[in-house]
């Protein structure tokens, strides 16, 4: 036998061999169905795609059957499918649903009339959901605002309405919020209510609506805030000012028994409008305190008092009228005439008088006349008078000089002078000069001079 006698014979005895394994690997027929799920609505085909493939050479009759719920919705329940051998075929299984929604399974099964022991078998699932579904609903608190996000599909376009309402603790309403939107698909919304400035804390809820049917509830909890805000205005007037301190509450929580301390100045006479429930003495001024009992989020209170100007104007008038005694005394003592006298010793017994008259008026003197006199125990030295001479007139108490000097303008200083010979040694009082004018109006003054001592 020659060499390619035994390889034909070799790969015969193979081919036998393996036919067994070949036809227990690939299957007469074949069945697969495309796609196996389906989302869809009422009323709206849902069309699988069976595919057929007979993998033998005679030709095949198949009967195809639809099993599970509703089967009424299928367009054929039952199938009968010819294939020619060696041939894949295509068929369209169609189910048309109405009335109920949800989620239905279905099994498709096979059976051969040419193979007994032929069965193949799959699952199909339909999915009917709502028009409108609501996957997922958030809640955020953003200032004023709670913000809800939903997270809607729907399979085609629709209208859909928002209601939103929240709502606290006791079930009562606090804010409301609807709008409208369209819709087609996936869509996340954004929906905003809102609510009372300074919310109250605690545990609330927002309720939504959609298109009047589909409901749902989240729950949120806004956290205590305390805020207390303080300003003060002055209502003044020449006599007294108001001092008026307005709290509001700014939080969102009612403060009770709410303590405030206020410095008001203890150097001024303080008028209590609001009654304070304490007062102390501290570092020069006196530290008041005042309890508000309740004070509600957006809630105002005031406190007052009253502080008295009068008695600083009394001590300014006061003061004003010192300054004005002094100056008028001082000016009286500037612009009054003065008239001086001092004695300058020479020998024991021998002295020179020295009498000065000032105008620092601003205004003429008229008809001066100056007197003085010399003690009885001295006599005036007449050839030695050297200025003005006087009339000398000599009696028992003494001698007295008189000068006539006339006018005397402002700011004109007069000197006059003569001398005396004390009688004995030691200290002599002499008596006081004085002049006598008329001053422009007519009126008429006198000033003296201070007394003085020779010896």
């Amino acid at each position: 036998m020659s060499r390619a006698h035994i390889l034909a014979v070799f790969a015969l005895m193979l081919t036998l061999l393996a036919q067994p394994v070949f036809a227990e690997l690939q299957k007469p027929v074949e069945l697969s169905i495309s796609p196996d799920y389906i989302k869809t609505d009422l009323r709206e085909p849902a069309v699988f795609l069976l595919t057929v493939r007979n993998n033998i050479n005679i030709p095949e009759k198949l009967k195809v059957r639809i099993i599970g719920p509703h089967i009424h919705w299928a367009n054929n329940p039952i199938i009968m499918l010819a294939v020619p051998k060696n041939v894949t075929k295509q068929f369209n299984i169609t189910f048309y649903p109405v009335t109920y929604r949800g989620v239905f399974d279905f099994n498709i099964t096979m059976t051969s009339y040419a193979h007994a022991d032929l069965f193949e078998s799959m699952n199909v699932t339909i999915d009917i959901p709502e028009p409108i579904v609501i996957e997922d609903v958030s809640v955020e608190r953003e200032g004023n605002d709670i913000a809800a996000t939903f997270r809607i599909e729907t399979l085609k376009e629709e209208s859909i309405d928002i209601l939103m309402n929240v709502f606290d603790s006791d079930g009562d309403l606090v804010a409301t919020s609807d709008s409208d939107y369209t819709v087609h698909g996936e869509r996340n919304i954004t929906q905003r209510v809102t609510v009372p400035e300074n919310l109250l804390a605690g545990e609330y809820v927002m309720e939504y609506t959609v298109n009047g049917n589909m409901t749902g509830g989240v729950n949120f909890t806004v956290e205590p805030v305390h805020n207390v805000d303080r300003t003060e205005r002055l209502e003044a007037n020449i006599v007294h000012g108001n001092v008026i301190i307005t709290f509001k509450n700014m939080g969102n929580v009612v403060e009770r028994d709410y303590t405030v301390y206020e410095s008001l100045p203890s150097d001024a006479i303080t008028g209590f409008i609001t009654d304070p429930s304490d007062c102390s003495d501290e570092s020069g001024r006196k530290l008041c305190e005042y309890v508000i009992p309740e004070l509600g989020p957006g809630e105002t209170a005031m406190i007052s008092y009253r502080v008295e100007y009068w008695p600083a104007y009394v001590q300014l008038m006061a003061a004003v009228l010192i300054v004005a005694v002094i100056a008028g005394f001082s000016f009286i003592r500037v612009t009054k005439p003065s008239i001086t006298k001092r004695a300058v010793r020479k020998t024991s017994t021998e002295h020179h008088i020295i009498i000065e008259i000032r105008n620092p008026f601003l205004h003429h003197l008229k008809d001066v006349v100056i007197r003085d006199w010399v003690s009885p125990l001295a006599s005036v030295m007449q050839k030695e008078i050297e200025s003005v001479k006087p009339v000398l007139k000599r009696s028992d108490a003494g001698t007295e000089l008189i000068w006539k000097l006339g006018d005397i303008k402002p700011k004109e200083v007069r000197i006059l002078s003569y001398k005396i010979k004390t009688a004995v040694e030691g200290n002599l009082k002499m008596p006081r000069a004085y002049a006598r004018f008329r001053t422009p109006k007519g009126g008429r003054g006198k000033v003296f001079s201070g007394q003085i001592q020779v010896g």
